[in-house]
């Protein structure tokens, strides 16, 4: 199966540690009102009844005991499946802080900074162009991508590897003077990315699963789905396509 243009999609879940069982819910423990505690599901439930949601899965915990684990709604709202608290869920965005904390290991491994430029790793970067055909007064850097003020754009849509979208994203003019502006964007991220796999000689995923996922016991984390992933598993996995929105 190819490797998709953008990075990963972290599904919700539940973090596993040693100390810390999510279904062992004790309000009492965690110093909160039972009472007050049940307003949540009730006021989401109106939430759900109103047609504003479909469902939401709620936990509260304080002082590494759980107060509240609660799903109301639906998991799908044409067959009408109710949401579990163990439901696969597909979130955006989780992508960028994670790729942060990978690229920081590179920094701690010493396998580069985030102040070295771009095309150190990736060469297509080099020489490339503001919209109105100026040249940059400095090369992008790492922590430009990192912290979205890189004015790298996105490239076209279907290019199917991290590679291919990130060498088409250095093919366009940047939007604007590297680390002047801040606009949100995948397609620095996925520069990052690209990085990681240049200089570690592995796979993106398989970085993120080696030194992020397996060393933390995140078992519920990955980049595609299983066909089997439905509740009562609580495999959460899902790939973020560069392509698809996410905020």
């Amino acid at each position: 199966m190819p490797r998709r243009l953008a990075l990963l999609l972290f599904a919700a879940t539940l973090l596993h540690a040693a100390d810390f069982t999510p279904h062992d819910v004790n309000p009492q423990a965690a110093g909160m009102s039972p009472e007050r505690l049940a307003r949540i599901p009730r006021r989401l439930q109106e939430f759900v009844d109103a047609g504003k949601a479909a469902g939401y899965v709620t936990l509260v915990a304080r002082h590494g005991h759980v107060a509240l684990l609660s799903a109301v709604g639906f998991r799908d709202l044409e067959s009408k499946t109710p949401m579990h608290t163990d439901t696969v869920f597909r979130i955006f965005s989780m992508t960028k802080p994670m790729t942060g904390t990978a690229a920081m290991l590179m920094v701690e491994d010493g396998r580069f900074a985030i102040i070295d430029p771009v095309e150190k790793y990736l060469p297509e970067f080099k020489g490339q162009l503001l919209k109105d055909g100026a040249r940059p007064k400095h090369p992008i850097t790492i922590l430009e991508v990192l912290n979205h003020t890189s004015g790298i754009q996105e490239p076209p849509k279907g290019l199917p590897t991290l590679a291919e979208g990130v060498a088409a994203s250095a093919r366009l003019p940047l939007e604007f003077e590297p680390g002047t502006t801040w606009r949100y964007r995948t397609a620095g991220i996925n520069t990052a990315g690209r990085i990681i796999e240049v200089v570690s000689g592995m796979p993106y995923e398989k970085f993120m699963d080696s030194r992020i996922f397996e060393p933390l016991g995140m078992k519920n984390t990955g980049f595609t789905p299983p066909a089997d992933a439905s509740p009562p598993r609580r495999r959460l996995h899902g790939d973020e396509r560069q392509n698809r929105a996410h905020h």
